[in-house]
């Protein structure tokens, strides 16, 4: 649930978990941006409230999850989960958040990535519809090329 900051625009927002203190014990919640990947590299803020098919005629193809988190020195520390429509990260003894989901991810297609020099990490959320889509299309696709042969 948003704690603070806006969330349009693309601005960083924080999330806090129920019953979080402000990080006074050295465990933060770091800003937090989300963004919808429309696919050829166009990513837009998400809308909260808005459906998977309302950017404008384009398709969200997965959720893109930036999370500042200038204390961690490397991807390998950050902890990751994703469950249902709830996505949870902590380096331990820094940084603790839960994320809400708008939309259900395919969590075995995720990707992540890692901005040592800025302290960001990024997380690709691929959307489980648009997954599905694509695995029908290439069994269609090898369907047919197997009839032709």
């Amino acid at each position: 649930r948003p704690a603070g900051g806006g969330g349009g625009g693309g601005s960083y927002a924080a999330y806090a978990r129920p019953g979080e203190d402000d990080g006074a014990g050295g465990v933060e919640a770091p800003q937090v941006r989300l963004l919808v990947d429309l696919g050829g590299g166009l990513l837009k803020a998400h809308r909260p409230g808005a459906g998977a098919a309302d950017y404008g005629g384009e398709e969200v193809r997965a959720l893109v999850v930036k999370l500042e988190m200038p204390r961690m020195a490397a991807a390998s520390e950050a902890d990751v989960d994703v469950s249902g429509d709830l996505l949870s990260v902590e380096v331990e003894g820094k940084y603790e958040v839960e994320v809400p989901l708008p939309y259900e991810v395919d969590d075995g297609a995720a990707d992540a990535a890692f901005d040592r020099r800025r302290g960001v990490l990024t997380l690709t959320l691929p959307l489980r519809a648009w997954t599905k889509k694509a695995y029908d299309r290439a069994l269609a696709q090898r369907e047919r090329e197997g009839e032709e042969r």
